[in-house]
């Protein structure tokens, strides 16, 4: 079957991808300048001639694959590597990689890696593995960012990038097999990409930048990796479950295990955080009973220092012959698992971070928690029974003990009764955001059973930031909701988009008193991992930066969007592979077609707000000269002015903002905030009426 593409101008077609190989060729290192001098004669040639014999008005399959073959002459885009796997699941041993490549069997287990398709009665079909990985390439990809005009001069400096999609610059790299997790055998899928990282490390290869027209030899050095917690584990083969959980305190932790509930629990984990002789750490009443804490936070070990570590317990890369029967030997009592794959990488262990905490994760999880046992919901609270009788074992709270004559618990001060959840479910309910800020939580809102369901990360984080003192302020004690508050500041503080150094290192002074005061309200169930992490959080974005670049959104969206690619359920793998060859070969070659063709990265915003002119009204400050996109044709001239109205008071607050900042430049965002409420009106009016800001009105 013969379906063919009708374009409405096929010469327009031929003419974009014409300019593309002979922009191409002004763009190319001399290694190659052969194959390119060729490919610019051939440029000469209509497609439509070399792929039917003649003038065409479509184009066909034909067309399309020589489309494809010259798109891969380009260098855009290299194949991918499908390496054969073995069928254990407990090894996964990608035997194929280099030196491996003519095994029939597994070298760790070995199992036969083929399967065999009888033909008949003595035929077979050619080796098929049992199981493939697809591995990308990563340094073609990196070279192609460097030979193009559109992306070589933000490849050489990341503050000059302009782009707020940043999925252009995001590889799939590995693609691992299913159906089942690999977990603790991940560096086996690993192996390519830590080998190509080291070569371009070590050697480097030589690239063209388009953008300056000469060759330089390209380095690459990977950062840090992201990933949430249990992933965490799975990298850095760290043990991220126990009471060594967090991988900063690591044996230094003080989590216990719950007698009742039988869970770790981090409570009273904190106050070793807090300054010398903080008047928490002689309380023996408000924390665990009859304790006091004199010791301080562990030291944070650099990557030699763990490095050394490792090699002193003599564990073994998971690649590495015999590495099982030793690191369950010696591994027993230590939270290192195994030997990482990534300290065969040899800067990795210079790095002052290798691996991130996901915020995103952790503000969630957090969240939740919160959220469930101030709510009370059943199952999801960490307030039951079993949490009350391990209080009263490790707590002196008598108020919550049961009571003996009714044989039930009384009310905690930190949940809400059934008339206030109702009131603040109805309140959610009715709740409007811009569009765009967030999801619709009025269908996450059970008002039978008065609790909240299927929030997205994205949704517990703006609850979590900017709901959550308001929802809680006129429903809970004054020191329940204060506390709480200032753990949401935190977050809100953490996640901005430009760090301040003394701010972060203030917000790491903070988080461990903010966590002792939710130790004086909450019980010990209360604790897990998730509640201790934001302790190490600040010390995270002081050394890193900002969050918004080391966190799990963009790379959850793109899985996504990755997952979405399939459309053959019995070969995902295989979908997804083809799928993401095809988008990248069309975004690099969008970079050469002219202004005027809608591409995938010109297409206009779902909420585009730009104006050629703004027509002035009357009655119209001068300053507030920003229209916006009109709602309704028959409301023009209404729409246009509200619009104005509240776009530009975002502007003026902008000025008083920058103002406060340079007036005192420690200032936070909750001073900050302050300020804006009481100040801001009297000094817009004194603004708006001096002289010198040249500020005109016609009331």
């Amino acid at each position: 079957m013969d379906s063919t593409w009708e374009p409405r101008t096929s010469n327009i077609d031929s003419q974009n991808i014409n300019v593309m190989i002979a922009e191409s060729a002004q763009e190319v290192d001399n290694s190659t300048s052969n194959t390119y001098e060729q490919m610019v004669m051939d440029a000469r040639v209509p497609i439509s001639f070399r792929c039917n014999g003649g003038a065409s008005k479509s184009i066909t399959k034909n067309c399309m694959t020589c489309c494809k073959s010259l798109i891969k002459r380009c260098g855009s885009c290299e194949s991918h590597s499908a390496l054969g796997c073995c069928k254990d699941v407990e090894h996964q041993g990608v035997t194929s990689f280099v030196e491996d490549s003519e095994l029939t069997n597994c070298k760790f287990c070995d199992h036969p890696r083929f399967k065999r398709h009888s033909r008949g009665a003595s035929n077979f079909q050619t080796n098929v593995p049992h199981k493939k990985m697809y591995y990308f390439p990563l340094t073609q990809r990196l070279q192609r960012l460097y030979a193009s005009n559109a992306t070589a001069k933000e490849m050489r400096w990341h503050a000059e990038h302009d782009h707020e999609d940043g999925e252009e610059y995001m590889f799939l790299t590995v693609l691992v097999p299913g159906p089942r997790n690999p977990k603790d055998k991940l560096d086996v899928y690993l192996q390519p990409l830590i080998a190509e990282l080291k070569q371009l490390w070590e050697v480097g290869v030589e690239t063209y930048d388009a953008s300056k027209k000469n060759n330089f030899n390209m380095r690459v050095a990977l950062l840090w990796t992201i990933s949430d917690f249990p992933a965490y584990s799975m990298l850095s083969d760290w043990s991220t479950t126990g009471e060594t959980a967090c991988p900063y305190c690591r044996d230094d932790s003080d989590a216990f295990t719950l007698t009742k509930g039988g869970k770790q629990s981090w409570f009273d984990n904190h106050r070793k955080f807090l300054p010398a002789n903080h008047p928490f750490d002689f309380n023996k009443i408000a924390f665990r009973k009859n304790k006091t804490v004199t010791k301080s936070a562990p030291p944070i070990l650099s990557g030699e220092e763990i490095l050394e570590q490792i090699e002193h317990l003599g564990l073994m890369c998971v690649t590495d012959m015999g590495a099982d029967e030793n690191n369950s030997c010696k591994a027993k009592n230590t939270g290192w698992k195994r030997r990482s794959i990534f300290w065969d990488l040899p800067y990795w262990s210079t790095n002052m971070l290798r691996h991130n905490l996901d915020v995103m994760h952790i503000e969630k999880n957090v969240f939740e928690n919160i959220f469930n046992t101030v709510m009370n919901v059943e199952g999801k609270t960490k307030d039951n029974a079993k949490s009350r009788e391990d209080l009263k074992e490790f707590c002196h709270r008598p108020e919550l003990e049961r009571d003996m004559a009714t044989g039930k618990y009384p009310k905690a001060c930190y949940t809400l009764d059934k008339q206030s959840k109702a009131v603040l479910c109805e309140w959610l309910k009715n709740l409007r955001f811009p569009d765009g800020y967030v999801s619709n939580m009025g269908r996450c809102i059970d008002m039978r059973k008065l609790k909240l369901f299927g929030m997205k990360s994205h949704d517990c984080h703006v609850f979590m930031q900017r709901l959550l003192p308001i929802a809680f302020s006129e429903l809970l004690p004054k020191n329940v909701w204060q506390a709480l508050t200032e753990l949401s500041n935190f977050f809100r503080e953490l996640t901005s988009t430009t760090l301040r150094e003394e701010a972060m290192l203030q917000l790491n002074e903070e988080i461990p008193i903010i966590l002792c005061k939710l130790e004086r309200i909450f019980p010990p169930s209360f604790f897990d991992s998730m509640e201790h992490l934001p302790v190490h959080l600040a010390y995270e974005a002081w050394i890193a930066g900002p969050v918004q670049y080391r966190w799990m959104y963009p790379f959850e969206r793109y899985l996504r969007k990755l997952k979405n690619n399939v459309k053959n359920k019995a070969k995902v793998e295989g979908s997804i592979c083809n799928a993401y060859l095809v988008e990248e070969a069309s975004s690099f070659c969008a970079h050469y077609f002219e202004p005027h063709v809608n591409t995938r990265h010109r297409k206009v915003p779902r909420n585009d707000d730009t104006v050629e002119h703004m027509d002035e009204h009357l009655g119209n400050l001068s300053i507030f000269t920003h229209s916006g996109r009109p709602l309704e044709k028959e409301r023009l001239h209404i729409s246009r002015t509200r619009i104005s109205s509240e776009t530009n008071v975002h502007l003026v607050e902008f000025i008083f903002v920058n103002e406060l900042h340079m007036a005192n430049p420690n200032i936070n965002d909750k001073q900050v905030d302050e300020k804006l409420e009481r100040e801001f009106d009297k000094w817009f009016n004194k603004y708006v009426h001096n002289p010198s800001n040249n500020i005109s009105s016609q009331f």
